[in-house]
Order: structure tokens, then sequence, then C-alpha cells
């Protein structure tokens, strides 16, 4: 972890080191050897992980190839499954949330013609919001609120 503690991650991501468990005192158990849930039930689920964590670097580095590639996947074989366009990423948020949250217009773009959903949110936050708050220039923020207005994302929508 200290390896990490120069680096920021744009909201939504996260380092590899990282896992969405958090530890607040209590003792870990490990898995069950005798529990199936906690062992993967095939290739697939492993290749859809590995899919998920390569999208969830290609957004953070505005790679729009990359994520063109890992939505098309499935469409080349049946055997194949591409990522979902509202696949959850780290702390639950989707790809456009992210890429919004990031100020990266392009890419949303991309996410929202490819069937993203403007109006999702995670705890009352919504992608609208994310896009908001992003840490970027104002006219890289106004271009990525714009579009999402444009795409019928509701500016009503209340936080907690």
């Amino acid at each position: 972890m200290a390896s990490h503690a120069g680096r920021a991650y744009p909201a939504g991501d996260e380092s590899e080191g990282s896992s969405d468990e958090w530890d607040l005192g209590h003792p870990r158990t490990s898995p069950s050897r005798t529990s199936p849930s906690h062992y993967k039930t095939s290739e697939v689920d492993e290749d859809v992980e590995n899919d998920v964590s390569r999208l969830k670097q290609a957004i953070s580095t505005s790679d729009i190839q990359t994520v063109e590639q890992l939505l098309d996947k499935g469409k080349c074989s049946p055997h194949d499954q591409g990522v979902d366009v509202e696949t959850r990423l780290g702390f639950k948020w989707t790809p456009l949330m992210c890429a919004v949250n990031l100020a990266n217009h392009d890419m949303a773009k991309l996410l929202l013609d490819r069937g993203a959903s403007a109006n999702f949110s995670k705890d009352h936050y919504t992608v609208l919001m994310a896009g908001c708050t992003a840490s970027s220039s104002e006219d890289a923020i106004v271009r990525c609120v714009e579009l999402l207005l444009s795409r019928h994302a509701d500016p009503n929508a209340g936080d907690r």
C-alpha cells in the first residue's frame, strides 16, 4: 500500500492493490474450502474479470480504442463475451460515470452511443453530478455536462 501513497486515482477508479473489502478491525476469515461460491465457476468468469480490469485502466488512461475493443469483443464469437457498457467498476460506478468524472468527452460520447445510461445513479449520486465535480478544465467539464444533458440526463435528480 505504501507504494501507492504518492499516486492519486480518479473517483471510481482504484489501484491494482486495492480491494472492495473494508477492514474494520474484524478478523478476516478465509473462505471455506467446501463452499463452491468462493471459487470461480469457469475460465469465462476469469476472462470477464480481466476485461473489466482492462476497461477500468483504459478509461483512466483515455484509451478509446481499447474500450471499443472490449465493448465489441462479444460480437466476434458467441463464446467470447464482451464487456457490458453498464458493468460496475470500482465503487460500483459505471464506465460512463468514470469517464465524465475525468471530463473525457470523447469517451463519454462513445459510451453513450453504445447505450450507457445518462441517468445512472449510485447512492443518489448521478452521472451528471460526477461530471460537474470533475477535476479538469472548465471547458472540458462543460462539454461533458452539455453532452449528458443532450442525452436526457435529469438535472433535477437530487442527492442525499
